[in-house]
This record gives C-alpha cells, sequence and structure tokens, in this order.
C-alpha cells in the first residue's frame, strides 16, 4: 500500500536488450526516516539497467530529491538495501560512487 505522499517511478525501456544489461542500481524495500520522525520513502523497490530511461514524478514532498541523494550516496537508507553498480550504498559509499 503506497503512502498518500507516494514517490512514482515509470520505467521505458526502448529495445529489449537492456534486459540483458548489468543492472545499474537496484532498490530493495528501501526506507528512510529523516531524524524529525518523517517518513520520506517506504518499502520502494526497483531495478534499472545500464541505459534504460526511468521518470520519477510526484508532487512536492513525496520522496524524489530524497530517493535521488540516496541514489548519490549522499544519504543512507535506514532500511532495505541499495546498490548502485553491485556495490551497497550502506557499506560501501566510495565504490557505489
Amino acid at each position: 500500500m503506497w503512502p498518500s505522499h507516494s514517490v512514482s517511478l515509470s520505467k521505458k525501456i526502448v529495445s529489449p536488450a537492456f534486459a540483458q544489461e548489468p543492472v545499474f542500481c537496484s532498490f530493495d524495500n528501501v526506507c528512510k526516516r529523516y531524524p524529525e520522525g518523517r517518513e520520506a520513502l517506504q518499502g520502494i523497490s526497483f531495478h534499472l539497467h545500464s541505459g534504460a530511461m526511468a521518470f520519477l514524478t510526484g508532487h512536492s514532498g513525496a520522496g524524489k530529491s530524497t530517493l535521488l541523494r540516496m541514489l548519490a550516496t549522499l544519504l543512507r537508507p535506514r532500511a532495505g538495501h541499495l546498490r548502485v553498480l553491485g556495490a551497497d550504498v550502506a557499506d560501501d559509499p566510495r565504490r557505489a560512487r
């Protein structure tokens, strides 16, 4: 069940050949809660193959910037796993960059 402030990710794969490409990033049940208690992301799971295109949409405060900051290794997930090119952001942020 998505919270009312959910983030939406639409993937558009231009060619089925992308499915053969390595996974660029994967979110596995990722959650992020800020210190003041606000839940920014809850249970986000998806993966994108290298070369694929995705659109990230949502209203103000939905968690889009939080998701992108996590992908850039500027934030770490509270729960779940985020991997960039196979490197876990929480365990090895330098390698994930």
